[in-house]
């Protein structure tokens, strides 16, 4: 065999080793040095080289991750507690200034804050409703729905609350508007804030109604009278005045506009009127003074409760309460956007949204981490 060819020979074997070591996948472990092992994987799965030192720092990075993740959810409850003026969580008495039961009360008194709504629910009758001739009727309302007038109204007269709500609600379609008003102020004379400012806050903004065209004047002093029995309700922890006002504003620009043009302290004054004629009344017929009605601390919870449900529910509303121009002042500082409110709603945000999302992050971290050899 001539040299050439040996030659020859020798270039094509050359050659076939270069092109099987091109397509013919390799995984293989090439020791480097004691500490330091490269894994070479195929150019077919486009892996790459990784070092050990490089797959610890892999694994120190996601453990960073998790731990900023952590910090970014105690941050997120932190903020939750100083939008309700709290730089750490505290432990209150139940008469105390609580705000979240289950963060701010302790076991017992949680136990006693649930014995309490219970025994609230059944008093307010705050429970399942039926509905008679279009209305909303509690059960033990249903003795009273065949009732004559006059016979509700002797009942009503004797301070019967069950017969006063019939008749304030209009259960009984023959019941006149006079009685109508009459049966709700009683209500709200006898602590019955609830069902009492409900009705008079609808009552008053559908005569305010109208009256905008024909006598905007006296239009205004009516509105004048339904904020102020919403307030009065807020102050005993009744918020359904709010929803009313909401519910008919959002539809009635002429009515927005009238209670958007009323005085700021025109509410707060008529509010200190009807509080000393209410008393007066009361003290006159030898019940407490309307300061002294004792309203249960759980309801104003229910109160704060409510409304944060409110503003998730309707939109509507929140672009009411964010409208400075429309109610009092004071209103969103005492009632409606207070600490507690704030905090409520950072809560809520947290627990039923940001902090999941930081779980789960955390989660599939830690996932990888496990993984990870």
């Amino acid at each position: 065999m001539s040299r050439k060819q040996v030659g020859i020979i020798v270039f094509y074997t050359l050659l076939g080793i270069l092109l099987y070591l091109s397509y013919t996948p390799v995984v293989g472990l090439m020791q480097l040095s004691n500490d330091d092992v490269l894994l070479i994987e195929s150019k077919d799965n486009g892996s790459a080289l990784v070092t050990k030192s490089e797959d610890i720092e892999l694994k120190e990075t996601r453990n960073q991750r998790i731990n900023l993740l952590k910090i970014k959810a105690d941050t997120i409850r932190t903020s939750a507690l100083e939008l309700g003026g709290l730089s750490e969580p505290k432990i209150f008495n139940y008469e105390g200034n609580w705000c979240i039961e289950h963060q701010d009360l302790s076991e017992e008194d949680q136990k006693y804050a649930r014995n309490q709504r219970e025994k609230w629910f059944k008093e307010e009758e705050v429970k399942k409703l039926l509905i008679e001739n279009n209305k909303m009727i509690n059960a033990d309302m249903l003795n009273y729905v065949d009732m004559n007038i006059k016979t509700l109204k002797q009942h009503a007269k004797n301070d019967d609350i069950v017969a006063l709500r019939m008749l304030a609600m209009k259960v009984n379609k023959e019941v006149d508007n006079t009685t109508v008003y009459r049966a709700a102020k009683r209500l709200v004379e006898l602590g019955e804030f609830g069902e009492g400012t409900r009705v008079l806050v609808v009552r008053y903004l559908f005569d305010a109604e109208s009256k905008i065209d024909v006598n905007p004047d006296e239009a205004k002093k009516i509105a004048i009278k339904a904020l102020s029995y919403a307030e009065l309700g807020f102050q005993h922890a009744s918020i359904s005045g709010l929803y009313l006002i909401q519910d008919m504003l959002s539809s009635n620009p002429k009515l927005h506009a009238l209670i958007a043009g009323i005085q700021d302290g025109a509410v707060s004054e008529h509010v200190q009127q009807l509080r000393q004629q209410i008393t007066s009344k009361r003290l006159a017929e030898g019940l407490n003074g309307l300061d002294e009605i004792d309203t249960p601390r759980i309801a104003y919870s229910y109160f704060q409760s409510s409304l944060v449900m409110l503003r998730e529910r309707f939109e509507q509303l929140n672009m009411l309460l964010d409208d400075e121009s429309l109610f009092p002042k004071h209103w969103k500082v005492q009632y409606l956007d207070t600490p507690c409110i704030k905090r409520l709603i950072a809560n809520r945000e947290a627990h039923f949204h940001t902090i999941p999302e930081i779980q789960q992050q955390i989660a599939s971290l830690q996932s990888e981490l496990t993984a990870q050899p």
